[in-house]
């Protein structure tokens, strides 16, 4: 399911989650992104706020979790400022680049470290649908 931002503009961003992906973790979202222009404007909050209440709604469970890669420091600032806690990481392995028309040639990348896996329960008191954060699982 992908939520996306629209004005006169044009697009404004978009968060895409899969629903129960995870049996413990639940459902990973998979991508947000928000164009330059409109961040520190509240929308990637307002993307994953809503991208929440869809899962409350639809999913099995109200749980999300995400993963973002170590080296991405301020969207790890962005979801502990949502309320996502660094729950796990892993190793990732890095991307393979080819370019059409040639043969496969060795990856170009930096080395990949591993990967925070960050997670957000709602508090008891606290409302479901609120977004969850780095897996940052909510």
């Amino acid at each position: 399911m992908t939520v996306v931002a629209e004005d006169d503009t044009g697009l404004g961003g978009f968060a895409h989650v899969v629903f129960d992906e995870d049996g413990r973790w639940g459902s990973l979202v998979g991508d947000v992104h928000v164009v330059q222009h409109r961040r520190r404007t509240g929308l990637g909050a307002a993307l994953l706020s809503r991208a929440a209440q869809v899962v409350v709604e639809r999913a099995t469970g109200d749980a999300m979790y995400l993963w973002v890669l170590e080296q991405n420091t301020a969207a790890q600032k962005f979801y502990r400022a949502l309320g996502g806690t660094c729950v796990e990481e892993a190793p990732v392995s890095p991307p393979v680049a080819y370019h059409p028309g040639s043969p496969a040639h060795p990856p170009c990348s930096a080395s990949p470290g591993p990967t925070p896996r960050c997670s957000r329960r709602p508090a008891d008191d606290e409302p479901h649908g609120r977004p969850g954060g780095t897996r940052h699982d909510r």
